[in-house]
């Protein structure tokens, strides 16, 4: 296997489920919950105990299935770390399942971020620990940055602490174990996610002495045109000779100035602010601060920022003040930790199509399970626009009139921007329609719930993996069930099929509808590195239907983009296996 000598070593915890083990467990639950676990279920989680990952379609019943496999799993020597995608899905889905894993005398916890480190060390200590998955992971590198900085402890501290019979406080680890780790949408954290970095900030060292020196930046940025001065290419600002010539010369201006890189990165940080980083797309500007959307989910991260310099030059763009740009403590990429448990396995309703990436970086197998009844979506022939205009209010009288006949409506776009845009031109004819971006809180989820009452509409930047059932209303469901239009594609068709998974759910009907156009973001963003981009943008380009045209083979063809876009992001992985592995010698070397 590719990279077979840096997967974790086969882990002592995989052993055979006791069926009669299994039995008693799934009688606790009915007892205590009053529900009768599916035998569906009850399969996906014995899975989960085998380290695999569960392909279990969506409103499934993942939060049970997950327990179940903890509460097997759980033993004295082996702690249970259930990562979900934030806070409020593991304070939830821990506040369902703890009376369960009480009556079966397992003790369980709940991370958050508010924690003191004492707290969380005890809450490491229970059997079963609930968090999101990023926590645990902060919680890794604050323990390694703790064990680094123990050359400063006073001396005799640890003396002291050790006649007393204690261990040394800054040597005492926050995360005493990394038994098995459940993941919940273990597609869009170990595949869509595995590359971005876990980063530990400190404040040490921290300035914002370089103020001077971003702002002479963006105002020269505000001169160079595109395609005259400089090409974007992926992550890169390439300039021409002659706007490298006036960078240099502008060099002079600064050059008292404390500057924390070279002259020309600030130049190129700021033109990336300018022209690939937009508002209400990538960010948010939040009560005078920068806020970063997660690309893959669509939700707003008001904890993480840019570095490089990024996340000043856009500070700069928006007239903010910037703020300092904190050093990094430690980071590690998501892929690299994950691998350092014993057991790792997840769940999630796409994990079909994706059976590589698992098995070369994860060393797991992909096991689908059926759905508990038959599934009833009905799938509309996708409609191609020539402009974003004409399908946007193709998409608002569409909705508008699907409502009007008693059903439920969802609208998923890909920006917030959108989502405003598509708010305003439903909200003409349609006062209640609601608008959902930002962070998953009570109050977003308790939006999601009520997505599938009669006669509402609900625009919404992801819905995908929000976690949250959509409770569709019995007469909705006697008129059709509920409804989605999706006004873009994604780069996987994974994420695709997420959006349809939130529809016709538990054997309800209900129904999907896929729209494009010119301008959407698949084609636009990587028209300049994929041919085949460029190609459908200029068959969309010559239609002129204000009805939209269904067009079997645009279909195929952004089903291939998207293949090619997924083939490539497989390959960077593979990069970044290689990284790892050299870092992961090299620190083996010095050590």
């Amino acid at each position: 296997m590719l990279f077979q000598s840096f997967l974790r070593n086969p882990s002592p915890c995989l052993q055979a489920i006791d069926r009669t083990k299994v039995d008693s467990v799934v009688d606790v639950f009915h007892d205590v919950l009053g529900i009768r676990l599916y035998p569906v279920q009850i399969e996906a989680a014995i899975a989960l105990t085998q380290g695999r990952i569960a392909e279990v379609q969506t409103g499934e019943g993942k939060t049970f299935i997950t327990g179940l496999a903890a509460a097997l799993l759980a033993n004295d020597s082996v702690g249970v770390h259930v990562a979900t995608t934030n806070e409020y899905l593991s304070r939830r889905d821990y506040e369902q399942l703890r009376a369960v894993f009480r009556c079966l005398g397992l003790t369980v916890s709940c991370l958050h971020s508010e924690q003191s480190a004492d707290e969380k060390r005890v809450a490491y200590c229970s059997d079963i620990t609930y968090g999101s998955g990023c926590e645990f992971g902060f919680d890794y590198l604050r323990d390694q940055v703790n064990l680094t900085s123990q050359g400063s402890v006073p001396a005799g501290r640890r003396f002291l602490d050790t006649l007393n019979g204690l261990p040394s406080l800054e040597s005492r680890p926050i995360q005493i174990r990394r038994g098995v780790a459940i993941i919940d949408e273990a597609d869009s954290v170990m595949i869509d996610e595995a590359g971005t970095p876990l980063v530990l900030g400190s404040s040490a060292g921290a300035t914002s002495l370089d103020e001077e020196a971003l702002r002479e930046a963006n105002s020269l940025a505000t001169e160079f045109e595109a395609g005259r001065d400089f090409q974007l290419n992926q992550s890169r600002c390439v300039f021409s000779v002659e706007a490298d010539n006036r960078i240099r010369e502008q060099h002079k201006r600064v050059a008292n100035s404390p500057l924390r890189r070279p002259w020309p990165q600030y130049v190129s940080q700021a033109v990336m602010a300018r022209h690939r980083y937009a508002r209400n797309v990538d960010y948010v500007v939040s009560e005078g601060k920068v806020a970063i959307i997660d690309v893959h989910t669509g939700r707003i991260h008001p904890e993480r920022t840019w570095r490089g310099g990024l996340h000043q030059a856009i500070e700069i763009k928006e007239g903010l003040q910037p703020t300092c740009e904190s050093s990094t403590a430690a980071q590690i990429t998501r892929q690299r930790f994950l691998q350092k448990y014993d057991l790792l396995c997840g769940l999630t309703g796409t994990a079909t199509g994706n059976e590589k990436d698992f098995q070369t970086f994860f060393g797991l197998k992909v096991q689908m399970f059926p759905t508990h009844r038959p599934s009833l979506r009905q799938r509309l022939p996708s409609l191609y626009f020539s402009s974003i205009e004409t399908k946007e209010r193709f998409a608002s009288s569409e909705a508008i009139r699907i409502a009007s006949d008693g059903r439920a409506v969802i609208v998923a776009t890909r920006s917030i921007e959108e989502a405003d845009r598509m708010g305003k031109l439903i909200r003409i004819q349609n006062p209640s329609v609601r608008i959902l971006h930002g962070m998953q809180d009570e109050d977003e989820a308790e939006l999601v719930g009520q997505a599938g009452r009669p006669n509402r509409i609900t625009v919404t930047t992801s819905i995908a993996g929000r976690g949250t059932d959509i409770k569709v209303a019995p007469e909705v469901l006697q008129r059709g069930g509920l409804h989605l239009i999706s006004t873009q594609h994604h780069d996987s068709m994974r994420v695709d099929r997420q959006l349809a998974g939130r529809v016709a759910r538990q054997g309800q009907p209900g129904s999907v509808q896929q729209l494009a156009s010119l301008h959407d973001m698949v084609l636009e963003s990587h028209a300049a590195s994929f041919v085949l981009a460029r190609r459908i943008q200029s068959k969309l380009a010559r239609l002129d239907s204000p009805n939209g045209t269904p067009i079997p083979s645009i279909d195929r063809a952004i089903q291939k983009l998207q293949r090619q876009l997924e083939h490539h992001g497989h390959v960077q992985r593979l990069q970044l296996v290689a990284r790892d592995q050299w870092i992961n010698r090299i620190q083996n070397e010095v050590a």
